[in-house]
C-alpha cells in the first residue's frame, strides 16, 4: 500500500482512503500532505468540496486507496469555487505523529481522537510514544474532564476539520451555555 500511496503522493492526485475495516463504506478524501512507511498525514476535503482538515493515519490501517474515480471528480469539480487553503502546516516525514502533536498543543488546537469506535474531542495536555493526556471538550464547546488513553489504539487523529472548527466556535461563544 505504501508504494501505492507514494505515487498518488508523487502526482499530487485527490485520493479516497479506506481505512475503517468494519465498515467498508466509510472514507475520506484529500491530497497526501506527508507520507511515510508508517504513517500519513492527508489534508481532507469534504463531501461538499470544502477544506475539512489534516487526518493522520497509520499506513498500515490503510486496506483501500482510489484516485481518478466519479466520486474524487465530484469533490473536485465542487471545490473549484470554494477555497481550500487551510492551515500552512509544517511537518517533517519522520516525524509526523510528533510534529502534529507539538503543533496543536503550541497553537492550542483542539484535536478529534478516534480509537475503538469511538472519539474524544479535546486539546493535548501531554503525550508520549506510550499515551496521551487530553482535555476534553464536549460538543457544546465546554471543557469536560481529562482523559488518557493509550496511543496503540489511536486510528485517526483530525486537525482543524469542520467540526473541530464548529467546536472551537462555540468554545469562544461566551453566551452559548450548551443547554439548548
Amino acid at each position: 500500500m505504501y508504494r501505492f500511496l507514494t505515487k498518488i503522493n508523487d502526482e499530487k492526485k485527490a485520493v479516497s482512503i479506506y481505512s475503517d475495516s468494519e465498515n467498508d463504506t466509510k472514507f475520506n478524501v484529500g491530497y497526501i500532505a506527508v507520507l511515510n512507511p508508517e504513517q500519513l498525514l492527508l489534508q481532507n476535503i469534504s463531501p461538499g468540496g470544502e477544506y475539512d482538515g489534516y487526518m493522520w493515519l497509520r499506513v498500515e490501517n490503510v486496506f483501500r486507496c482510489s484516485v481518478n474515480g466519479k466520486y474524487e471528480e465530484k469533490i473536485l469539480q465542487l471545490g473549484r469555487t470554494k477555497d481550500r487553503r487551510g492551515l500552512s502546516l509544517k511537518v517533517q516525514q519522520e516525524n509526523i505523529l510528533q510534529d502534529l502533536l507539538i503543533y496543536a498543543m503550541k497553537e492550542k488546537r483542539l484535536l478529534e481522537f478516534v480509537f475503538l469506535g469511538g472519539y474524544i474531542t479535546g486539546y493535548i495536555l501531554g503525550f508520549s510514544e506510550e499515551a496521551l493526556e487530553i482535555q476534553e471538550v464536549n460538543e457544546y464547546g465546554k471543557i469536560d474532564g481529562v482523559s488518557c488513553i493509550t496511543m496503540g489504539i489511536v486510528d485517526e487523529i483530525h486537525l482543524d476539520s469542520i467540526t473541530c472548527r464548529e467546536v472551537e466556535r462555540l468554545k469562544d461563544l461566551d453566551s452559548f451555555d450548551g443547554k439548548r
